[in-house]
């Protein structure tokens, strides 16, 4: 926990190297939000989707309990794994972790990862050195 503007935040301890598993290769490793291109239109959907997201959520009980007892909920972090496109990266610490998303693929329609039986290309697995403080 970190204290932010007078708030409690939950933050990962700061690791160095940190990962990212893809299950294919992508020439520039970007967060959802700026992977396809999006018009000024389009980015202002996204952006109303966001924060329509944050809305319906400071009413949910348990995230108004967190916010009462000055809990810090980071609604783009949830957002992203509720499928909204954001600008948030998804890094840990964990190698395995990072192995997993490179061999499966995630099937929204039964809300599970799947391995990766038969595929033309292999996985990859992110790599990110963080600077020395």
């Amino acid at each position: 926990m970190m204290l932010y503007d007078n708030r409690l935040a939950a933050a990962p301890m700061p690791m160095s190297p940190l990962f990212r598993g893809e299950s294919e290769f992508h020439e520039r490793c970007l967060p959802s939000l700026y992977r396809h291109g999006l018009t000024e239109l389009e980015s202002l959907e996204r952006q109303i989707q966001l924060e329509e997201f944050r809305l319906m959520l400071q009413v949910n009980p348990e995230i108004r309990e967190m916010e009462d007892a000055a809990l810090m909920v980071n609604y783009n972090g949830l957002a992203q794994h509720y499928g909204i496109e954001t600008n948030i990266l998804d890094l840990t610490n964990s190698f395995l972790v990072a192995a997993f998303f490179a061999t499966t693929t995630y099937d929204a329609l039964q809300g599970v990862y799947k391995p990766i039986l038969h595929t033309v290309s292999s996985g990859v697995i992110y790599f990110f050195l963080l600077a020395a403080s």
